[in-house]
């Protein structure tokens, strides 16, 4: 169907009513992908697809290649399990050429990406330095840890356009104070910045010190006028 529609400029594709997708499919996604030139706009809902694998993102990597024109690109990959740090490699390889797009919102929840790979998202936010908008929900991942932060910190600190940031680390248990440390290096050159969400609920390590981290990179941002905070109450944090 994708082939057919060569002038459009905006797709969301959901897979919500399949009962499997598999690499096969992602194949022909990225295949049809190509022929798409005017597309600027591009979401892709694969979530809680275990069929779903490294080489499946790999054959979708080659239709993103294409997008010239894109300038917004999402995508859900929550509790895919089969996903590794080599999905992100291929992820960077689709997107880091595309000098329009200024937003990014990626859900990588539940999944078991590790340092490595938050090190290729690293070079890819170095790569599309342009972007306004970037949203990373990383809720209940088991390798985040304060490492994966540091890795993101160059990628993060390249970001000086960036006018709305989302981060979630819900339920991060291995991500401590030390992580947020790095990710005050970054703030402190987003000084376009306008909207900042932050997410740390029930992350147990976080306490009252990395807070503080967070509190003195917002000190640069003279253009903010949106902040949601959400971490433990004061209570819990020692």
């Amino acid at each position: 169907i994708l082939k057919q529609l060569k002038h459009i400029e905006q797709i969301h594709l959901s897979f919500e009513s399949l009962k499997s997708i598999d690499d096969e499919a992602l194949k022909v996604q990225g295949e049809s992908l190509m022929q798409i030139q005017t597309l600027r706009h591009l979401r892709l809902d694969l979530q809680v697809y275990d069929s779903i694998t490294d080489q499946g993102v790999e054959a979708l990597k080659q239709g993103l290649k294409g997008l010239l024109s894109l300038v917004s690109f999402e995508l859900d990959v929550t509790s895919c399990k089969n996903l590794t740090d080599e999905s992100l490699y291929h992820l960077k390889s689709g997107l880091e050429n595309l000098s329009k797009l200024r937003s990014i919102k990626l859900n990588l929840s539940s999944c078991g990406f590790s340092e490595r790979g938050f090190n290729y998202l690293s070079s890819l936010l170095c790569k599309v330095n342009k972007l306004e908008m970037l949203k990373l929900q990383l809720d209940y991942c088991e390798k985040m840890n304060s490492n994966c932060l540091e890795n993101l910190e160059k990628g993060f600190t390249s970001l000086t356009e960036l006018r709305s940031l989302v981060l979630s680390f819900s339920l991060c248990d291995k991500l401590s104070d030390r992580g947020l440390r790095s990710l005050k290096e970054g703030l402190r050159q987003m000084t376009k910045l306008r909207a900042l969400s932050i997410n740390l609920a029930d992350s147990p390590r976080i306490t009252f010190e990395g807070i503080k981290y967070i509190m003195k990179g917002l000190k640069s941002l003279k253009s903010l006028d949106t902040l949601k905070f959400h971490f433990r109450s004061l209570e819990e944090l020692h």
